[in-house]
């Protein structure tokens, strides 16, 4: 039933196509490769924030250094997945990124535990990944 609203919403839409179905969505145009890389590049990954922390202050605490485009608080698996206490951060460019991991960044007064270029914390992941393969993800 979601499904259908959604499609329904999205028919008119200049940016992506609906299948005949409703059931499936795609782009009109592909991303390209310089969006996505720029979007990674812009992109810094923070840790250490209460479990009870609200998405609009989270935002607020990095736009000192630069506008901010979106905030994704990372959870738990499943549905209602608790906060696990890290977020991405992405700015609307790279150099707010920078000034953002070099900037000491503090929440609520206190500093946070880990804050990273994105591309830093995928490659810090893969090697904690091979070094410990039988660790859950």
């Amino acid at each position: 039933e979601d499904g259908a609203v959604v499609a329904d919403a999205l028919k008119d839409s200049t940016l992506v196509e609906v299948s005949e179905d409703g059931s499936k969505i795609r782009r009109v145009e592909k991303l390209d490769d310089v969006s996505a890389s720029t979007f990674d590049s812009a992109t810094i990954y923070a840790k250490g924030f209460p479990d009870n922390a609200e998405l609009e202050d989270i935002e607020e605490a990095f736009e000192s250094f630069g506008a901010v485009g979106r905030v994704t608080m990372r959870r738990t698996k499943g549905r209602r997945g608790a906060f696990k206490g890290s977020v991405f951060v992405t700015f609307e460019n790279e150099d707010a990124a920078h000034k953002a991991v070099e900037g000491g960044i503090k929440f609520m007064g206190r500093p946070l535990e880990k804050v990273m270029m994105k591309a830093d914390y995928i490659k810090l992941k893969a090697a904690e990944r091979a070094a410990n393969p039988n660790a859950k993800p």
